[in-house]
């Protein structure tokens, strides 16, 4: 009714053991073996035959997640065509990282602040690894006050983003407006 099917072995010959006794099959021993000198294997071939089950089940779940992808694909294949330009993508994204960077070092800022150049190619792997979600968090903080709008960042805009990440405590405020200040990108 509700999916589950049961699987009975039948056998052409019992299955004996060294002594020609009759072996049990797991759900037989678990059944019939009841004494305490048999607890110990009775528990083990309960937790075999739960883990059957729970492997069974999340296979089972796995195969009909699988299924109804197929038969989901050709409306998710007319999302994306739908959706093409709101996607990432991942050129767009590699382009942009490389000309924010060479805005970057071209500034001269970034030499000043970090002039080891192994912490700047962190910075940048940093960057490359975080840049949707940084350009998101930039864009957020950016329009706090929206005197600028979203493409510059304030000096209030900085410290509530520092505030409510607590990046920086409070008592690091001149810290703050000095990192500010050093970052400072005039435009031409």
């Amino acid at each position: 009714v509700d999916g589950q099917s049961i699987t009975v072995e039948l056998y052409t010959e019992i299955p004996l053991d060294d002594y020609g006794i009759p072996k049990l099959s797991h759900w037989a021993f678990i059944a019939c073996r009841h004494g305490e000198s048999h607890e110990e294997k009775r528990e083990r071939c309960v937790q075999e035959k739960r883990d059957e089950v729970e492997n069974f089940l999340a296979e089972r779940d796995r195969q009909a997640k699988l299924r109804q992808i197929e038969i989901e694909r050709p409306k998710l294949e007319k999302m994306r065509v739908i959706l093409a330009d709101q996607l990432i993508d991942n050129a767009v994204i590699e382009s942009t990282v490389n000309e924010e960077w060479s805005l970057i070092k071209g500034s001269g800022v970034l030499d000043n602040l970090v002039p080891d150049e192994g912490q700047q190619e962190e910075i940048r792997s940093f960057l490359e690894r975080n840049y949707v979600e940084l350009s998101d968090c930039y864009k957020f903080y950016s329009a706090v006050n929206s005197g600028g709008g979203t493409h510059t960042l304030e000096f209030i805009e900085l410290n509530k983003f520092l505030s409510e990440t607590s990046i920086l405590g409070e008592e690091h405020s001149s810290a703050i407006l000095r990192i500010f200040i050093d970052s400072h990108i005039s435009a031409p």
